[in-house]
């Protein structure tokens, strides 16, 4: 069976699940938003034609309001406005153009306050306290928090949209048409605004939120261009699949002036809303979110669908154990146990600060900090590799485990990909504009910088290698002390970097049968032994994976 088919099947069999579990929760729509949401979908019958990030740019360009579909849950919806704006601040700056960032997480009311804890004047836990966030918003803050970030730093203006009541709960009709009497005000009170919007995607149907907007300038005697984005919206994912194009589209145009951005299969969005609809079951009465959420089920079955498709019987159970993220009470544990001296739970605690998502082998803890599919997916493949190999690999010694730790952080991003086919890799270019930052503002970003240089260094040692066709094996060089937590820490970047690279292309190259389902199963069965074993066999799979092109490939060129 074609990969591709075996995928899509276990991949629609996840969705249906999940789709019915969201479905539970949801309940008995009121009339009123069973109204709204009827009048959303007539949106959605098919798009007009398969688009791209370039043609989206282009007409963000030429609007003055951009309004942009939030789904609350997902951590990609948000970082979906969030590369618009990476991508649009430049060219405002050098147009004299002023952004401005309109949420519908904050009130109106909230406005005074955004402006202190912008300028620096609150702290972020006072701010999220004085406007109420989890009480009246309640999703993850870490999933906004990068927008703030780049506004603070690009001095752009944040205003909320969404309307506060003191009794009773405004309607989602009465929602939108105050939000677009603050973006008709907004935008008419400086013709030079561009007004990036982040509000929830029902709110952008024909019949909702653009109608009001176009009816306040109406009553205005006033024009102004906008774009819709939509995201992700799932009938549209399943005509691509029929199409053959699921791999390859990330945005299509529905109409003039609106498109949907497809960044995220629908079984992660799924994912994302079932496991938020999980939490607040479970702590319905507490004031604020929970520092942790089991994920052991949703690892398992990832476990489980990766080796389906991977073609592994698991035989024993899965016995790993999650920890995280905020107790590193079983580092005592560890050191305790006398397996491990206290210079190497030094290294460990400091690793998993910096990765913040890691497997101990041997152990076989799972350390997780976030909600995210992609880092459960991806430590989940980790330890099915190490299940099957018996493997015991962790990063201490840069000379000894480079070559290992890029095995296994391939295989990592393989599953990941196998989860979340969307999820995207730096390629060479990326690591270059990368390499080429002249002014990182802190060491983590020093080292992301130095840590893309080396791999830059990696890949082109590797080709010129291929060249003279020396078989030597290339050695990487590391200064200073090989032991040393910093030089290992660094080093395991590097890995990670080259390693995610190697992963995106495998699971390309088995997409379009160009390596076998066998090939692949022995990967996975690889213990990956230290030295030259492990070297050469990524030196011949690189040129291997090469020559059809898979590792070049570019992040940014995607949403």
């Amino acid at each position: 069976m074609h990969a591709r088919t075996r995928l899509i099947r276990i991949q629609r069999s996840m969705y249906h699940r999940l789709r019915q579990y969201a479905r539970a929760f949801l309940g008995n729509l009121s009339p009123g938003l069973k109204k709204y949401y009827l009048e959303y979908l007539r949106d959605f019958q098919d798009f007009k034609s398969i688009s791209s990030k370039k043609e989206l740019l282009e007409a963000v360009q030429r609007a003055e309001l951009v309004l942009c579909g939030d789904y609350h849950t997902l951590a990609q919806a948000q970082r979906t406005v969030l590369r618009l704006l990476r991508e649009c601040a430049p060219l405002a700056a050098q147009s004299g153009r002023k952004i401005i960032l309109a949420l519908e997480m904050l009130h109106a009311t909230d406005n005074a306050k955004t402006k202190e804890f912008q300028a620096g004047n609150i702290q972020e836990e006072e701010f999220l306290k004085v406007i109420s966030f989890h009480k009246r918003w309640g999703f993850r803050w870490e999933n906004y928090r990068e927008l703030f970030d780049f506004a603070r730093e690009n001095q752009l203006p944040v205003v909320g949209i969404n309307l506060a009541r003191k009794t009773g709960r405004p309607t989602l009709k009465q929602r939108d048409a105050f939000a677009s009497k603050v973006l008709a005000d907004l935008s008419l009170s400086d013709p030079n605004a561009w007004i990036f919007v982040l509000v929830g995607d029902l709110h952008l149907a024909t019949a909702h939120l653009p109608a009001e907007l176009e009816r306040q300038f109406t009553k205005q005697a006033a024009q102004r261009k906008w774009v819709v984005i939509h995201q992700n919206n799932e009938r549209f994912y399943w005509k691509l699949v029929d199409k053959g194009l699921e791999q390859l589209v990330d945005v299509v145009l529905m109409k003039t002036d609106a498109y949907c951005v497809m960044s995220t299969p629908p079984w992660v969005k799924l994912q994302s809303h079932v496991k938020w609809n999980e939490i607040l079951a479970e702590e319905a009465d507490a004031e604020e979110l929970p520092d942790t959420v089991d994920h052991a089920d949703e690892i398992k079955e990832w476990c489980e669908i990766i080796a389906r498709f991977v073609g592994i019987e698991v035989k024993g159970g899965m016995d790993f154990q999650i920890q995280g993220p905020l107790d590193f009470g079983f580092l005592e544990h560890l050191q305790r146990s006398g397996r491990y001296n206290p210079g190497q739970i030094r290294f460990l605690a400091r690793a998993l600060g910096e990765f913040g998502n890691y497997f101990i082998p041997g152990e076989n803890i799972l350390f997780l900090s976030s909600l995210g599919v992609n880092h459960a997916a991806e430590l989940a493949a980790i330890y099915l590799h190490a299940k099957m190999s018996g493997a015991q690999h962790w990063f201490e010694d840069p000379v000894r485990d480079f070559y290992p730790m890029v095995w296994v952080e391939a295989l990592g991003f393989l599953g990941s990909k196998v989860i979340n086919h969307k999820r995207k890799c730096n390629g060479p270019r990326d690591l270059e504009s990368l390499a080429h930052h002249t002014r990182p503002k802190d060491k983590g970003q020093r080292e992301a910088v130095a840590a893309a240089r080396l791999a830059l260094a990696h890949l082109k040692e590797e080709q010129r290698l291929r060249r003279s066709r020396d078989r030597k094996v290339f050695q990487l060089h590391i200064g200073g002390r090989a032991g040393g937590s910093d030089r290992a820490l660094l080093y395991h970047k590097v890995a990670k970097f080259l390693g995610q690279l190697l992963g995106h292309a495998l699971y390309s190259a088995v997409m379009e049968n160009r390596l076998s389902r066998d090939e692949l199963r022995d990967l996975f069965s690889n213990s990956f032994p230290s030295g030259e074993p492990s070297c050469r066999l990524y030196l011949d799979w690189a040129e291997r994976l090469d020559q059809g092109g898979y590792r070049n490939v570019t992040k940014s060129e995607r949403l």
